[in-house]
């Protein structure tokens, strides 16, 4: 019997231990995505030239879509971990972390993520600072730029 509480403890020790460090992951995935994307904010300042400018959006951009891709990943991983875990606590007859958790989730704005929005607030600061920066018409200015590169591909 001893033995058997002993391999039960363990594995919930494991179980929160595969959550602590999803939560980690998530928490350094994030602050990697931030990083490049002050650094990208001051890539965008200092780029000068509209064609620059507009590669350096496009490609940061894609960091953004990579960045909602990964917070989209790391809630599927902890949602899957935590709701193993409470069936696990079910058995046990216990439910130490969902009852803590119960009481740290009553928030007013549950359905508001900073971490989730971030990525898109990222993508709207570069859109309209890239076409704030295009001399006339913006989207002229994009079409021209788009229909050359087509052009570039063809020949």
């Amino acid at each position: 019997m001893g033995e058997d509480v002993d391999r039960t403890f363990e594995l919930y020790k494991i179980q929160i231990e595969e959550i602590r460090d999803a939560r980690r992951g998530r928490r350094e995935l994030a602050n990697t995505f931030i990083t490049l994307n002050i650094g990208g904010l001051g890539a965008v300042a200092i780029a000068g030239d509209p064609a620059r400018l507009t590669l350096y959006v496009f490609g940061l951009v894609m960091v953004c879509i990579l960045w909602s891709t990964s917070n989209a990943y790391y809630t599927l991983v902890l949602n899957t971990r935590y709701s193993t875990l409470y069936e696990f606590e079910k058995t046990l007859g216990f439910a130490l972390v969902r009852q803590e958790w119960g009481a740290i989730s009553r928030r007013p704005l549950t359905w508001f993520s900073l971490e989730r929005a971030l990525p898109s607030l990222f993508i709207l600061a570069y859109l309209v600072f890239l076409f704030y920066q295009i001399p006339g018409d913006p989207m002229s200015w994009l079409e021209n730029q788009l229909s050359a590169m087509i052009a570039g591909f063809r020949s």
